[in-house]
């Protein structure tokens, strides 16, 4: 008899009242273990139009992506993916990746855009489809430079469309 595996679902997280929630994820990120940082990437996601989306487990979200649109409209930036240690190598990054996507699609954007801080965030964004735009400075005391991807979103099809969909 076959089993069937159950994907977990990505949800909006409500920041107003769920982002201390979070804060084991931002500690994750590059410089989230500095409290300055922290507050940092605590105040960058409270932002207006700064969007969340988290998985959950029993223990509460155990990976999250950001999506915002800070420069043109028709452009989103994903600025922070982070999943917890004992739940990586599951496809919860990639599950949240495509829900954005989607979500990015839906809305009318024509780009996303990701900040990539460390090798395994460029290699992440390259199998999604992205790729290297430009390489920029330190960012959030990291230390080190960092790389902007990029890809276009306005040609994709999806398995539930019945026909693919243009945006110019």
């Amino acid at each position: 008899m076959e089993s069937k595996i159950t994907l977990p679902k990505a949800r909006s997280l409500d920041v107003s009242t769920e982002l201390e929630r979070i804060v084991p994820l931002l500690k994750l990120l590059p410089g989230g273990t500095n409290s300055d940082n922290l507050r940092l990437l605590k105040s960058e996601i409270c932002r207006i139009g700064t969007a969340v989306y988290v998985i959950d487990a029993s223990s509460g979200p155990v990976a999250m992506i950001t999506l915002s649109q800070p420069y043109l409209r028709r452009v989103g930036l994903i600025e922070h993916i982070a999943v917890m240690p004992d739940y990586r190598r599951q496809r919860l990054a990639s599950i949240l990746y495509e829900y954005v996507e989607r979500l990015a699609f839906d809305l009318g954007l024509l780009r996303l855009c990701i900040i990539a801080t460390t090798t395994d965030g460029m290699s992440f964004a390259m199998a999604q489809g992205f790729s290297t735009q430009a390489l920029l400075p330190p960012y959030l005391g990291v230390g080190r430079n960092v790389v902007w991807l990029d890809k276009d979103i306005s040609q994709l099809v999806f398995a539930s469309s019945e026909e693919g969909a243009s945006r110019e």
